[in-house]
């Protein structure tokens, strides 16, 4: 059981490595401004990946109960599997916190000459982040 604890660790640390690095490497290429609609679309696709692991995150998170039932099912101890757990969520929360952490550089990007009409989708796509979805899409702002 614990071997399968140890998979399911690295793997999320690997989601979150991976959206860490995408924060990263957008912010880092933007300087801390959106200039122009290619800067906006460009924080789009790292909002759409940022989403999509956290989904895929919930997914491992779910798969990884179903393992830890299936070995208790199969003879392993409750116990051991309390354990278990303890452990991914004592390794992933912070992992997790730090994630979050990253996130905000892109919602404190900031808007060159205060563009009306690219900083309303931008609060749109920030807005969007925030509801349980695959990606943001490009709505109509009145």
């Amino acid at each position: 059981m614990f071997i399968f604890t140890v998979f399911f660790i690295v793997v999320a640390i690997a989601l979150q490595a991976i959206s860490v690095a995408g924060v990263e490497k957008t912010v880092g290429k933007l300087k801390g401004m959106i200039r122009d609609e290619n800067d906006l679309q460009y924080v789009k696709r790292t909002i759409n990946m940022n989403m999509q692991l956290a989904i895929l995150y919930i997914a491992l998170s779910f798969l990884y109960i179903v393992a830890l039932v299936i070995a208790i099912v199969n003879g392993a101890s409750l116990g051991s599997a309390a354990i278990n757990l303890l452990v991914f969520g004592i390794i992933t929360w912070p992992v997790g916190i730090i994630g979050r952490s990253y996130e905000k550089k892109i919602k404190q990007l900031k808007i060159e000459n205060n563009n009306a009409k690219i900083a309303a989708r931008f609060l749109d796509y920030l807005t969007q982040w925030l509801e349980p979805r695959w990606q943001i899409s490009d709505r109509d702002i009145i």
